[in-house]
């Protein structure tokens, strides 16, 4: 339990939920989906609706990594689940999901498709370029996978916090000269 998460449930900021999340030890970018398991349990006298779950998938960054996505962290993807849930009194649910991991788009959603394959050697650096900027992160190994639960009448969501290796069956490809090995 994170220090954050700590301060709220001692000053009953919580609404009286406890959250669990299960996470599998690795993923992969090809996978296109993390297999999760969300436990929430309920107040112990008030019944609770749940109504979403907000995750967000970042790398696991030092604290001295410079900040280019906020908070130390290289890269973050965010992606939210809208589901009600009636929690009865001290009552406990689990809640499996598929957190969907982020794709690249192809040239063709780009758009620059005919780019590609143009004799112009700037149009080609330039559409080259973009395919560049949304590549999935290379050489990111451990990230952390968060979910805040929304649930009603309570402001903040309640959350929890799983760390997750990254397995690398991503396919590296490394350019020399024009020649790429990978």
């Amino acid at each position: 339990m994170g220090l954050g998460q700590w301060i709220q449930r001692s000053l009953g900021m919580s609404g009286g939920i406890k959250v669990g999340l299960e996470v599998p030890p690795v993923f992969d970018w090809p996978d296109r989906v993390i297999p999760v398991a969300v436990t929430v349990t309920g107040h112990k006298a008030e019944p609770r609706t749940i109504t979403g779950f907000d995750f967000v998938l970042r790398d696991k960054a030092p604290a001295s990594a410079d900040a280019d996505a906020g908070n130390g962290s290289r890269f973050r993807h965010e992606w939210s689940h809208k589901e009600m849930i009636a929690l009865e009194p001290g009552a406990s649910v689990t809640v499996p999901l598929h957190y969907v991991l982020p794709t690249p788009p192809s040239a063709e959603e780009l758009g620059i498709a005919d780019s590609l394959q143009a004799k112009g050697i700037a149009e080609r650096m330039l559409a080259k370029g973009f395919m560049a900027a949304t590549k999935l992160p290379e050489g990111i190994h451990q990230y952390l996978l968060t979910v805040d639960v929304r649930v009603d009448g309570v402001k903040r969501g309640v959350g929890d916090t799983r760390s997750i290796k990254h397995g690398g069956r991503t396919k590296t490809t490394f350019g020399f000269g024009g020649v790429n090995i990978g």
